[in-house]
């Protein structure tokens, strides 16, 4: 297959995003602000984007072996402009769906494997299926992809510090932020305002501190509140960056 070289100014402005948090913090209704959404429900979450009155197609997500026929829908010639997003709601449930189906497989081999008591082998199978499925969906030309997740705390034995990072099995934890370009964790927060409770979404996209999150969109702040993706996504690709110094290196 022969190479292709573009100028980096030439690059996609289609942008990939990894979004997690605990459950009900609006995970599903801040993706789904994303433009022209179609959502691969996996958890059965897009009930709650109704009441806010945003238009998103759905396909309801019952079985890992259905992620081939979705990539085969959404890449119909047909369907090109049809979505400019595609949302998969959550990647933590779908690798319980994926490892559904290396059990199936383990017990067809071996009557007397119990389903639900996967070994390190079927672990890390699992963690190769997840590592093709997120590489082949962000490699999608010609639309955003974003992928939910859930989050999990993890303490660190030397210096007692926690992070935060997606619920993931194994490796996948630590890894899944080198495949995308922007990773977010998203939070809530009561707001009292003249008597009144407000509830904020906030968006935390600044490596560093106790969250997993990083950022290649420019023009972003480090923390959004009540995150709307189209807005998000059309900031990041009208932001100009400014002019860099030149470094002068001493001459030997």
């Amino acid at each position: 297959m022969p190479i292709e070289i573009t100028p980096v100014e030439d690059q996609s402005d289609w942008y990939k995003v990894l979004l997690y948090g605990d459950s009900g913090v609006g995970k599903t209704v801040a993706a789904a602000t994303a433009p022209k959404p179609l959502i691969v429900d996996v958890e059965g979450g897009t009930k709650s984007i109704r009441q806010f009155g945003i238009k998103a197609d759905v396909i309801r997500l019952t079985d890992f072996s259905q992620m081939r026929e979705i990539r085969e829908e959404v890449q119909k010639p047909e369907n090109k402009g049809r979505w400019e997003t595609l949302i998969i709601d959550s990647l933590t449930e779908l690798q319980r769906r994926s490892m559904e189906g290396v059990m199936r497989l383990v017990v067809q081999g071996n009557s007397k494997r119990d389903p639900d008591v996967p070994g390190l082998g079927e672990y890390g199978k699992n963690g190769e299926v997840i590592r093709k499925v997120v590489r082949v969906f962000r490699d999608f030309e010609g639309m955003n992809v974003i992928f939910t997740c859930l989050e999990m705390d993890l303490a660190d034995n030397e210096t007692g510090l926690t992070r935060t990072r997606p619920l993931m099995q194994g490796k996948l934890a630590g890894e899944l932020a080198q495949y995308f370009d922007l990773v977010g964790h998203l939070t809530v927060r009561d707001v009292i305002e003249d008597g009144s409770v407000r509830r904020d979404r906030i968006l935390n996209i600044d490596h560093g501190g106790r969250y997993t999150a990083k950022s290649r969109l420019g023009g972003l702040p480090a923390q959004v509140i009540n995150p709307n993706f189209t807005n998000l996504f059309k900031l990041a690709r009208e932001f100009v960056p400014p002019d860099l110094p030149i470094a002068i290196g001493q001459a030997s």
